[in-house]
Order: structure tokens, then sequence, then C-alpha cells
């Protein structure tokens, strides 16, 4: 099965530096496992593309939207190993970091990997949560990573702003729940947009509305933004762009899939307008935070 080939590309990839303890393995796994990712996730996306989804397992199931989601989270996890390399390079040879931390980084960085692809393909909504919460914890570490107050704070930011925000989008979840609650199927993305219409449309936008500020706050939509910004510029470089590359895509794929239970039960101008004002919102406040930060990295969270 294709994703578990992903899945056990980058499990090895985590385990190689706590086995070997070397980083010339190390950085061959690394790079290995996103290659892998690669290849297969090109795979998937010409078997969607002919065939409409990939389900291999009632677990698992890529339709359009997760194989256009996969592609992007590869293509930057491969150019996110390749620049890993020389850059904790420099790190090392200048003494910022020990080779310790260096080996600490590949094996979380290919956790948090390992949970964004999966919770991409994740046919359960559930479980899509789950692994997002697997993404916040394996990163919390990687953003802390240079052990100074500034980034333990930015880490403790992100950390607490991410948990509330994941709270609220697993309660916006229960409630797209009443509509399955009395079937025997399984609560996947597929069945609440066919039972979409058993939800009450007041409970169907209360519950967007938690759905989108809890993974908004994976995005970044403002005013849920707070955290980037110290994330971005206290983490080792590669860790942002997979935070930007990699995880705000799956969360926003998520949002996107409520979206779709939300339109079917209240019409589509609900959730529209929601997205344009929040998007606007963003696009305003970044666009004046920019005009006074002088730190890039700060520069490019916003």
């Amino acid at each position: 099965m294709l994703i578990l080939i992903i899945v056990a590309a980058f499990a090895l990839a985590a385990l190689v530096p706590v086995l070997f303890k070397n980083k010339r393995i190390t950085e061959f796994a690394s790079i290995a496992a996103s290659l892998v990712s690669l290849v297969v996730s090109v795979t998937v996306a010409r078997h969607v593309s002919v065939f409409g989804s990939y389900s291999p397992v009632s677990f698992w199931n890529v339709d359009s939207l997760g194989a256009i989601i996969m592609l992007v989270v590869s293509v930057v996890a491969t150019a996110t190993a390749l620049y890993s390399v020389p850059y904790f390079r420099k790190e090392t040879t200048i003494k910022v970091i020990g080779p310790s931390r260096v080996l600490q980084y590949y094996a979380l960085v290919h956790v948090f990997l390992g949970s964004v692809f999966l919770a991409t393909t994740a046919s359960h909504p559930i479980t899509a949560w789950i692994l997002l919460e697997a993404t916040t914890l394996s990163s919390v570490f990687l953003i802390s990573f240079y052990n100074k107050r500034s980034t333990v704070e930015a880490a403790w930011k992100y950390l607490i702003i991410n948990a509330i925000g994941l709270l609220l989008a697993f309660f916006g979840t229960i409630l797209y729940f009443t509509a399955v609650e009395a079937s025997s199927v399984a609560v996947t993305w597929d069945a609440l947009v066919q039972h979409a219409g058993a939800i009450d449309p007041a409970i169907a936008q209360i519950a967007f509305v938690f759905v989108l500020i809890g993974y908004g706050t994976k995005v970044g939509l403002a005013p849920m933004h707070t955290w980037k910004p110290d994330a971005y510029s206290k983490s080792p470089a590669p860790l942002g762009a997979l935070l930007s590359g990699a995880l705000m895509p799956v969360a926003f794929g998520i949002m996107l899939r409520f979206k779709a239970v939300t339109d079917a039960s209240v019409g589509d101008g609900f959730g529209q307008h929601l997205l344009i004002i929040f998007g606007l919102l963003s696009i305003l406040i970044a666009a004046f935070s920019i005009l006074t930060v002088r730190n890039y990295k700060r520069m490019l969270a916003y």
C-alpha cells in the first residue's frame, strides 16, 4: 500500500538518528525518505487523476484535494531535506549547536512529516484531528531547538495557542457528528457530506465557526496568527518552511472539507463569506505589520 510506504520511510528516518547516532547516515536517510514521499505522491496523484480517488482501505482515502496537498507537502519536504544538510553543517561548524542536537532535529522532523501525511490521507475527521495534534507535540520541541529564553517562550506560545485552537476544532467536529449519530455508517468525510442535510443549519453554522477558528489557528489566519512570527523567527529555518509549506496546507485542506459539509447543509454563502472576511483581515494585518518588521524570518511569517 503506497501510503504505508511513505509512513514507513519517515518512521525509519526518525529511528536512524536514534539507533545509529551518525550524522552522515541520518542525512542520507532524511533525503531518501523525502524522495520516497515525492515519488509515491506523484504515483498516487496519477492514480487519482485517472480513477478519481485512491482508497486502499477504509482508514485512508486520497481524493483530488488530498492528492494536491500530498504533492505540495512532498515537494516542500524534499527541498527542506536537501537544504537542511548544509544548513545544520554550518550551524555545527560555527558551534551554534552540537551534533546531538542535529540528530534530535532529524528524529523529530520525520515524526512531524509522518503525521502530516497521515492527516492528509485520513478518511476520518477525528483521526485527522489527532494527527494534527501530533504535529503540534513534535514541532514544539523544534521551535525551542536552540534552548534560549526567547525560543522557549515562542514554543510555549505556539503550544498554548494551537492547543486551544485544536480544542475548539474538536468541539466543532463533534457538532457535525449530529448528522450521522443515529446511523450505522462510519463517520468519514464522505459520510458527513452525504448526511449533511440532517444537520440543523444553525448547528452547522456554529460548528463551522469553531472549525474555522480552530484550524485557522494552525493555518495562521488573523487574529489567530500571533504564534507565527515568534515561532518562525526563533526556530531553525527548515522548520519554518515545513510549518508554512507542509502543515498549513494540510490544516487548510481539513478546513475546506468541513466547508463542503457546511455548504451542503446551509449553502455556500456562509462559509465563503467567513473565509473572505478572515482572509482579508489576515492580508491587512500582514501588510501593515511588514512595514514595521526588520527581521526577515518574522517578515516571511507575516
